[in-house]
C-alpha cells in the first residue's frame, strides 16, 4: 500500500518522510481566507489547502467547485457545521485533518479539539464527505510515520484501521489524479 502525505510544510523533511514509509509527499499551498477577495487566490491547477475562521468563506470557496483541501479546524463550531460538510460532500473538496494541530495544542484544549474532530469525522462519514489526514510537519518532531498516523486516527477518532489507511493512501491518490 502506498501512503501519501498531501501537506508536508518543510521541504527539508521530504527525504526523511520517504524513509519512514511515505511513497509520495506533497506540499500544499496554504491559503488563509480572511475576506471574499481571498477566494480569487484559489487556483484549481495546484494543490492548495484553504483555512479560515469564517465557515461561510469556506463554503463560498467550496461552492466555486475548486478542488481543494479544506482545513475546517479554525472555524468556530466546525464540528457542528452540517452545511459545510454537505457542501464539501457535493463537490470535489476533501477535508484536511492536520495531525500537527493536535500536537501543538495543550492540556484541555487538545482534548476539546480531539472530541470536536471526532464528532466532525463522524458527521463526514454519515454524509459521505471526503477527508484525509496530513502531517503539516514543519520540523522533525511533527513528522509522523504512516503507521503512527493510522494509529492516531484509529484511536482518537474511532476509525477502523482500513478507514484510517484509506485516508492516507487511496483518498490522497484520487485527489492527485483529479488534479492532473
Amino acid at each position: 500500500m502506498q501512503f501519501i502525505d498531501l501537506n508536508l510544510q518543510n521541504d527539508q523533511l521530504i527525504t526523511q518522510a520517504l524513509k519512514i514509509g511515505f511513497s509520495k509527499v506533497k506540499k500544499a499551498k496554504i491559503i488563509p481566507l480572511n475576506s471574499g477577495s481571498d477566494l480569487n487566490l484559489v487556483n484549481s491547477k495546484e494543490l492548495i489547502s484553504i483555512e479560515s475562521t469564517n465557515s461561510q468563506l469556506l463554503r463560498d470557496c467550496i461552492r466555486q467547485k475548486k478542488p481543494v483541501l479544506c482545513n475546517p479546524l479554525f472555524a468556530p463550531n466546525f464540528y457542528k457545521d452540517i452545511g459545510l460538510i454537505r457542501e464539501a460532500a457535493s463537490q470535489e473538496t476533501v477535508f484536511e485533518i492536520p495531525i500537527s494541530e493536535f500536537l501543538k495544542t495543550n492540556f484541555v484544549y487538545r482534548a476539546k479539539l480531539i472530541n470536536q474532530t471526532r464528532n466532525f469525522i463522524s458527521r463526514c462519514m454519515k454524509l459521505k464527505a471526503k477527508f484525509v489526514f496530513t502531517s503539516r510537519a514543519v520540523d522533525l518532531l511533527g513528522l509522523k510515520s504512516p503507521q503512527e498516523i493510522i494509529a492516531i486516527a484509529s484511536t482518537l477518532f474511532s476509525l477502523t484501521k482500513q478507514q484510517s489507511e484509506f485516508s492516507i493512501s487511496t483518498r490522497p491518490e484520487k485527489m492527485l489524479e483529479y488534479l492532473r
